[in-house]
């Protein structure tokens, strides 16, 4: 077994690094005062993407140096597909969120080995939380606080009891489900079914639904393997599971392809009584994403 999955003291510093990535981000978010670009379909790409960026693979590359690093703004080598151990991140996720000046983005890491989620810190900057964890230690879920000028506040932490839906029956269940897909109708047909929790970033919703808020989170849309590879790790953590709509199996990452289409995730009997009901219902994935 690796020495950082149960080592309590390299969680607390993985859970720094992301909080100083978080901070810098919600210091943007706060004062609007950021640059945006385009990256065509991919959406928007501000400042603040770039100084998170900078800090998480500056301080994660300190964690483990021989680590391999894979960053939606870093460009992908294929260095990584020889190394056991895979920095997977996304310095925001939710940028169009972010731009919007709506708080629903997240900052997400993952640590992988040999392709499976291992370690996950997610940071709400606009929440003003951060949730971290791996399957020998747990999810721990901490509130912080800042001061009138937004810096943060020492032994400001409020540790949070939380734990994965204990729901069985998938009738009634509630579905956390993205904004834009919601917008586009993809769940249309499911609404009569299920409760719907609307909302940003998938790394968000996945570390959220790790802590108890809500029974599933499910996506249609297309995703790569730094929006959901942090949020994985933590639903992972909880207990739960994480299944690809496509291959209706776990997703291996750091593979050549960053993509996957569609997931369903939460405790594993609700999870594949949604499989089924997926099936059953003949659901349609989106093979592309649409803004």
């Amino acid at each position: 077994m690796n020495p950082w999955e149960r080592d309590g003291q390299f969680q607390v510093r993985l859970r720094e690094a992301v909080l100083k990535a978080g901070l810098a981000v919600g210091k943007y978010f706060r004062s609007r005062d950021f640059n945006v670009q385009q990256k065509g379909q991919e959406g928007p790409l501000t400042t603040a993407d770039l100084t998170a960026n900078n800090i998480l693979k500056e301080e994660l590359s300190r964690l483990i140096p021989d680590a391999g690093w894979l960053s939606e703004e870093t460009a992908d080598t294929a260095d990584r597909l020889t190394c056991r151990y895979v920095w997977i991140v996304d310095p925001i996720d939710g940028t169009k969120e972010f731009v919007k000046n709506i708080p629903e983005f997240s900052v997400s890491v993952g640590l992988c080995e040999d392709g499976l989620p291992i370690l996950g810190c997610v940071c709400l900057p606009g929440e003003n939380q951060i949730i971290s964890g791996s399957k020998m230690t747990g999810v721990e879920y901490l509130e912080y606080s800042l001061d009138d000028a937004g810096n943060f506040k020492t032994d400001s932490y409020k540790k949070i009891t939380s734990s994965l839906s204990n729901r069985t029956i998938l009738t009634g269940a509630v579905l956390q489900v993205s904004s834009s897909e919601f917008r586009h109708g993809m769940f249309q047909d499911l609404s009569g079914d299920f409760s719907l929790d609307v909302g940003g970033s998938i790394a968000r919703k996945l570390a959220l639904l790790a802590v108890g808020r809500g029974d599933l989170t499910v996506s249609l849309f297309p995703k790569n393997d730094w929006d959901i590879c942090g949020g994985t790790a933590l639903v992972r953590a909880a207990g739960g599971t994480v299944v690809d709509l496509a291959e209706f199996s776990e997703r291996l990452y750091n593979t050549d392809s960053v993509k996957s289409y569609g997931l369903a995730a939460g405790a594993p009997e609700l999870v594949r009584q949604f499989v089924e009901y997926f099936k059953r219902k003949k659901i349609k994935l989106e093979k592309k994403y649409l803004s």
